[in-house]
């Protein structure tokens, strides 16, 4: 697999930060200290409606897909154009000390409800520790550990279901250059010819399937998806090899249903875009009350229709 990273990002055209995404480390505090989201703010690069209550989108050429696992993918058609290959997230832990996560003498302070995994080598690569719950998982479910995705990027654990029907899980592991390949589901048996199977990913409220792409394509290289320091996930995505000067590429990205293809734009028009002004498609903040009505109530998010939710998150009595 490819571990590159885009050079260029439209983000750098946004002077603000999503601030509510980071999960506190004190887990005696709320999660991202009573701060929403991005998704569920009006910040239209990430603003997204809740997974079960999205619907047909008039810009998609198809309908909502077959699977709700694949609802999160849609929903990007409620997000400005050029933010679609991004995908807020409450999944980073935030640090309010130094991390020296790839030393071999370093150990974090006391985290409530957690255990300390120390570091260690595994066939020449050095995995860095991480954080286990205290507590023991739900019934028909297993931990799958965090990780870290750069010296200070850790992406915390969740629990998954046991098993799935159809389903085979993928443990996550470290390349030999740090990059960590992260857990997934795919698809038992055999792909098609000529494809390879991108990874899904948990957003800490759903999990969001994988798809099929072609393995390799002319004149462009895929660069695999990753999480940032502000809990955003950046989705792989096809970068043409050649640059085209006075423009930016933006990427491409799957809708759940297809690939919604990448294109230039004149730098310009990046440079004069007022994102804060841009309105997206009604329906846009679905679902939004229900969630935080079930949060305040002690209810917990909906399940969008599992008999059991493929994922969830680590919830610290």
């Amino acid at each position: 697999m490819s571990t590159g990273r885009a050079t260029r990002d439209v983000r750098a055209n946004v002077s603000s930060r999503p601030v509510g995404n980071v999960r506190s480390f004190d887990t005696r505090v709320s999660s991202t200290q009573g701060r929403l989201p991005a998704h569920r703010t009006l910040d239209h690069r990430y603003a997204r409606p809740a997974h079960n209550r999205v619907h047909t989108s008039r810009y998609a050429r198809h309908s909502l897909p077959r699977h709700n696992h694949y609802y999160g993918h849609y929903s990007h058609w409620y997000v400005h154009p050029w933010y679609r290959h991004h995908h807020s997230t409450t999944v980073v832990v935030g640090f309010a000390f130094p991390v020296h996560a790839w030393y071999y003498w370093w150990t974090p302070p006391a985290r409530n409800g957690w255990v300390w995994a120390p570091g260690y080598w595994y066939f020449g690569c050095w995995n860095p520790g991480y954080w286990s719950p205290a507590y023991n998982p739900p019934v028909g479910y297993l931990y799958v550990r965090g990780w870290w995705e750069a010296e200070s990027v850790y992406v915390e654990g969740h629990y998954r279901v046991e098993e799935r029907d159809g389903w085979e899980w993928a443990d996550g592991y470290y390349l030999e250059d740090g990059t960590y390949i992260r857990g997934y589901w795919i698809p038992a048996g055999d792909g098609p010819d000529g494809y390879t199977w991108e990874p899904g990913f948990y957003d800490g409220e759903q999990w969001n399937d994988g798809f099929w792409r072609p393995e390799q394509r002319q004149d462009f290289a895929w660069l695999e998806g990753w999480f940032d320091e502000d809990a955003i996930f950046h989705n792989g995505y096809w970068t043409p090899l050649k640059a085209n000067e006075g423009y930016t590429w933006i990427p491409g990205w799957f809708d759940g249903n297809e690939w919604a293809e990448g294109y230039w734009v004149d730098n310009k028009e990046v440079e004069e875009e007022d994102v804060e002004a841009w309105q997206p498609e009604e329906g846009f903040d679905a679902g939004w009350d229900e969630e935080a009505a079930a949060e305040a109530s002690g209810e917990g998010k909906p399940t969008f229709g599992e008999a059991i939710p493929l994922a969830m998150p680590v919830d610290i009595p």
